[in-house]
């Protein structure tokens, strides 16, 4: 599936109008947010990727033109500039990420503005109409999706969109919805085969290992020599003395403990096999619940370990997980139809692109492209990291 009908599968509609804004832009504003606001992803950084400056390009030549529509350079960057601003990319890199990096960028507005422009065009032509209460409604479901402490005007200043722009591009969405359901209505359901084979094909994604909750003590000896390293054994043994004897795990941690979870009483959550430094996952494993496990060398110093709660291993059943896999197939089988329809609509329009500005589309991150949800019988955990070293002296 090509990169612009991903962003325009109703799935992404809403993700797509604070991720670039699918229309044109009606001028060209700068996309830096107000003095003093730094992005909301605050971790982008060019650093190392960027090479030589490309030759600059007229902003007003035409970049590319869909059966007489067309985006110029200057609008393709503006999309560019938002995309960007979405994905956290600070203000003070954007120009010179644009300059190095557009050429090779924009081949993927190029995508989406054909795509869009194909779309749009032909839901218009179908006389698909959208009311402005449809348009009220999806704006505020738009709006309840916004990060915590995120307004929507925010957003919409920090990428360079107004909310008549927002309204415009929820209004075409909308109409390509309704265009979706129009051609997808008759795509056949996923048959109980199907379901079946997806479901056998895909064992691991239904199967959940025993997990185990628990709650350290770690006195930190990471890169320490023979002398620190029986300090810090010997004040294990000790609090695990007290523990034995039915010390408050939560206080002595937080009193003791080397380990950032010192705030939590030493908890480290739940977490499965994998997960943590093998010598800690293999004494937390075999503990019974509650026991208080004898110190346990990591390369990270001394640790107590106490199991708070577990969770036997289990797989959701076939039963369990049909409607799911139903539900995910039917998309497939929908979205490859509108791909068909797609390309149908390609190949009757005449579409003409400026040479110069014609290289391999890039592929979208995934800070901008929402990848299908998995299909699991519970969303698999992040890696966890062993347990935290010894904070500085």
């Amino acid at each position: 599936m090509t990169a612009w009908f991903r962003f325009m599968a109703p799935a992404c509609l809403g993700a797509c109008l604070l991720a670039v804004g699918c229309s044109k832009p009606e001028a060209v504003p700068s996309a830096t947010p107000p003095a003093g606001e730094t992005n909301a992803a605050g971790a982008f950084d060019a650093t190392g990727m960027l090479g030589a400056p490309a030759a600059a390009v007229d902003p007003a030549k035409v970049l590319v033109t869909v059966d007489g529509q067309s985006l110029t350079y200057g609008e393709a960057d503006v999309m560019l500039r938002r995309m960007l601003a979405s994905q956290g990319a600070p203000a003070e890199q954007m120009d010179e990420i644009l300059q190095q990096m557009g050429p090779s960028m924009r081949g993927r507005i190029v995508e989406q503005f054909v795509g869009s422009t194909l779309l749009k065009n032909e839901a218009v032509a179908r006389k698909f109409e959208i009311s402005d209460a449809e348009v009220e409604s999806a704006l505020s479901n738009l709006t309840t999706r916004l990060p915590p402490g995120t307004d929507l005007q925010t957003a919409l200043t920090r990428m360079g969109l107004t909310m008549e722009q927002v309204r415009k591009d929820i209004r075409d969405n909308e109409r390509i919805r309704k265009l979706y359901e129009s051609e997808t209505a008759k795509v056949p359901a996923a048959s109980e085969e199907e379901i079946t084979a997806f479901y056998n094909e895909n064992a691991e994604q239904f199967s959940k290992g025993e997990e185990i909750e628990a709650r350290h003590i770690l006195i930190g000896a990471r890169d320490a020599d023979d002398a620190k390293k029986a300090e810090a054994k010997a004040k294990a043994e000790g609090l695990r003395k007290q523990l034995v004897e039915g010390a408050d795990f939560a206080a002595l941690a937080a009193a003791n403990s080397d380990c950032p979870s010192k705030a939590e009483g030493g908890s480290l959550g739940s977490f499965g096999r994998g997960r943590m430094v093998p010598a800690f996952e293999q004494a937390a494993f075999a503990l019974a619940t509650n026991a208080i496990s004898e110190v346990v060398e990591t390369p990270f110093g001394y640790h107590i370990i106490q199991v708070t709660g577990r969770t036997e291993g289990a797989k959701t059943s076939l039963e369990e997980a049909h409607d799911q896999i139903a539900e995910q197939l039917a998309g497939q089988k929908k979205n490859a139809a509108f791909e068909t329809f797609i390309e149908g609509l390609r190949a009757k329009a005449t579409i003409v692109q400026d040479k110069s500005a014609e290289a391999p589309a890039a592929e979208p991150s995934p800070a901008v492209e929402s990848a299908p949800a998995a299909l699991t019988a519970e969303p698999a955990p992040a890696a966890e990291p062993a347990p935290a070293a010894p904070a500085a002296e």
